[in-house]
């Protein structure tokens, strides 16, 4: 389960009444992405984990204490600087939003109180830790994010911090039963309840709202069509106990495991009765449970995604800075265009020029005032060479513009690879899914090949590819890429001229391929493959999420293009907004 705005606020719940008036005695970066808060209580010493993690972002307590690097990294420096000795004011949940401020009060140099807030942001792929001085200007973040990532909302230092958007919701925890009643009857009848409870109300993840589907005994893929007044009046009066139970912080915090073992499923400050064959273990805190759990999932990490993400982020942030260089030259060149102008203007008037002159004053016949304007002229060359050389640095401007626009096509296409493999990175489930990736890179040449033994050596073999496959309601096949590798596999050589290809409109993501048996497909596999593309894209945590099909035969390669890339035509668009049970079926392989 990713940590939604209610699972959230139990957790901080837990750690305001923990925490509050402790002091901040250390601070630790064990990893790029970990932030550990030694805190002094009356009586003990508590740590705060705070992760900015696209995939594992949280904050809780923990009992593990992970290795700390000899050298502390640049921003645990900052956070020792202002935050060390300092005691803790409050910790309060924006709203129902995945944000938390924790505010420090400490001494400044000048002797007086400063409060300091730190902002955790439980994002997804836009988690971040933010430190705030009392002015609201960001003193650094975890993961600083340039004008030319997001020109919306820069996260450097020095800069005012803008709170991420704010979504127009109702608060479910002040909700009544005719407030419920309306999402359900007013919505779109197609849409599935638990889309209609995401949307309606702040706070709540497709988890949550699964569990209160699951708790008014309707099936979790209901739609509001289906419902009839007595299951709508059920669903009313269960969301709002559910809720009340919350709002009083009664809570139950729950692990769930496979039944046979295996790792772990979910987790809620809830019992979880969705997942009813299951096993489920209880805790006395959120804190433990979620140890327990980001415990076994860490276990399940695969080693060698972190140095093929750092990898992945120096290349694109190198592919960042010579697409702002080459942007620089093109605006230069285009300036050049006068150029032309003034060898116009000498040649109209060549027969007041004389050898020897370093400049000429004359008449802009180009400019509506016709204004003088003054040339500057090489007094080694004859006036018709002098007109001539402006020609001549005019044309090789507009050769570098062609140029210049050719290669910043191409950087931005590198940077929409960059992109699109670290995503397939961080969504790699296995060795041989980060296999696949780092062949495809060496392919590539941003990974060096290997390195000769002194043998004849055989040109190392592809990993065998392996999409995820998954069945429609109406039977259909539904196979999806999980690299660039397996996206051309799936794409032109699995699929047939009359399925249907799927893929998120604009946004990095994987192919998708709808199998056709006869005719047209059903409206459930065309809307479960749809959501699979969105899901399986940048816009995972998104709602409403464009994804564009067409049938395979309109889908092509052009020659030379990186794996992956594709161009197609005879389009039409589907909204969906992915559903978190997939990760759960993904989870399991192919």
């Amino acid at each position: 389960m990713a940590l939604d705005g209610i699972v959230l606020n139990s957790v901080v719940y837990e750690l305001h009444r923990q925490l509050v008036g402790g002091r901040i005695d250390k601070v630790f970066q064990p990893d790029r992405q970990t932030i550990i808060l030694l805190i002094r209580v009356p009586g003990k010493n508590l740590q705060l984990l705070i992760n900015g993690d696209p995939q594992q972002a949280r904050m809780h307590l923990t009992d593990l204490a992970p290795e700390n690097p000899a050298a502390p990294p640049a921003f645990c420096m900052l956070l020792r600087k202002y935050l060390e000795g300092g005691r803790i004011a409050a910790i309060a949940q924006q709203g129902l939003d995945r944000t938390v401020h924790l505010s420090v009060e400490n001494w400044s140099e000048e002797g007086g109180v400063t409060a300091r807030t730190l902002v955790v942001e439980i994002m997804g792929r836009h988690s971040n830790v933010i430190l705030l001085d009392n002015q609201l200007l960001m003193l650094d973040a975890l993961h600083r994010i340039p004008g030319s990532l997001n020109r919306h909302r820069e996260l450097l230092p020095g800069r005012r911090y803008v709170a991420p958007p704010f979504q127009a919701k109702d608060n479910p925890f002040t909700a009544c039963r005719e407030r419920v009643l309306s999402a359900l009857v007013t919505a779109d009848a197609q849409q599935k309840i638990a889309h209609l409870l995401v949307q309606s109300f702040m706070g709540l993840g497709p988890g949550t709202a699964r569990e209160i589907i699951a708790r008014a005994g309707l099936p979790p893929e209901t739609t509001a069509r289906s419902l009839n007044p007595a299951q709508q009046e059920r669903l009313a009066a269960v969301f709002l106990q559910f809720m009340s139970c919350l709002q009083q912080h009664h809570y139950q915090p729950t692990v769930i495991f496979p039944p046979h073992g295996g790792g772990v499923i979910d987790f809620a400050c809830y019992d979880l009765l969705q997942y009813p064959d299951t096993e489920h273990r209880h805790y006395p805190s959120m804190a433990q449970a979620m140890d327990v759990f980001f415990r076994a999932e860490r276990i399940r990490s695969i080693p060698g995604k972190d140095a093929l993400r750092k990898l992945l982020r120096n290349e694109s942030q190198r592919a960042e800075r010579k697409l702002q260089l080459q942007r620089s030259e093109l605006a230069t060149a285009r300036q050049a265009a006068e150029l032309k102008l003034l060898g116009d203007l000498l040649t109209a008037n060549i027969g007041l020029i004389r050898k020897g002159q370093r400049e000429i004053t004359v008449q802009n016949y180009y400019d509506p005032a016709q204004q003088e304007i003054t040339i500057s002229l090489d007094p080694k060359l004859s006036p018709v060479e002098n007109a001539q050389h402006y020609y001549h640095r005019y044309a090789k401007a507009k050769r570098s513009i062609d140029i210049l626009e050719q290669q910043i096509a191409e950087t931005d296409r590198e940077i929409e690879y960059l992109e699109t493999v670290l995503l397939q990175l961080e969504d790699a489930l296995s060795k041989s899914d980060l296999q696949e990736i780092r062949f495809e890179l060496t392919e590539q040449s941003y990974l060096p090949p290997p390195a000769p033994t002194g043998k004849p050596q055989k040109r190392a073999a592809a990993p065998a590819v392996k999409p995820l496959r998954f069945t429609a309601p109406d039977g259909s096949e539904i196979y999806v890429g999980k690299n660039n590798k397996q996206n051309d596999y799936v794409t032109f050589k699995l699929a047939r001229n009359q399925d249907i290809w799927l893929h998120t409109k604009d946004i990095p993501g994987s192919h998708v391929i709808l199998r056709m048996q006869t005719g047209e497909p059903s409206q459930a596999a065309l809307e479960m493959a749809a959501k699979l593309a969105a899901y399986f894209s940048k816009s995972r945590f998104s709602s409403q999420v464009p994804v564009d099909y067409t049938l395979r035969k309109h889908v092509h390669k052009p020659s030379g293009a990186k794996p992956g890339f594709v161009i197609y035509e005879q389009q039409h668009t589907l909204y969906v907004t992915p559903d978190e049970a997939i990760t759960e079926i993904a989870g399991r392989g192919n």
